[in-house]
């Protein structure tokens, strides 16, 4: 099965994907609540957005483990002192605060998704 070189963004119901715009990644967005992604989306991107406050619905489906690649768990509370375990329920690779301003976000994401999409070229994935 080969991967597909789209970033999949995990959010609730009720967050507006227009709040996350990353034109500069190369890679398309692909948006899914927590309680709609299918185990195929989660296995097929080159990277995994998950906002941090969705994580609990997101370990109830028992999605597949990835294998490889990017889960990165985005939270806001800084004073949260279990985000990194709930990150690593999901098999996250990374945490990183977004607080109120998603700039570091963007900075973040395309640096990931440059480094995975060479990982894809190169084949470091075998």
């Amino acid at each position: 099965m080969t991967r597909q070189s789209t970033v999949l963004v995990i959010t609730g119901p009720r967050e507006s994907p227009d709040r996350l715009d990353l034109p500069a990644l190369g890679a398309p967005l692909v948006y899914a609540t927590a309680d709609t992604v299918s185990a195929q989306e989660w296995y097929d991107a080159l990277m995994v957005l998950v906002d941090d406050r969705h994580i609990a619905s997101l370990l109830d489906k028992h999605l597949p483990p990835r294998g490889r690649g990017h889960v990165v768990a985005v939270y806001t509370d800084r004073d949260d002192p279990c985000v990194f375990r709930r990150a690593a329920a999901i098999g996250a690779t990374e945490a990183a605060h977004a607080g109120d301003d998603l700039l570091k976000l963007h900075a973040l994401t395309l640096v990931w998704t440059q480094q995975m999409q060479w990982e894809h070229v190169f084949g470091a994935d075998a």
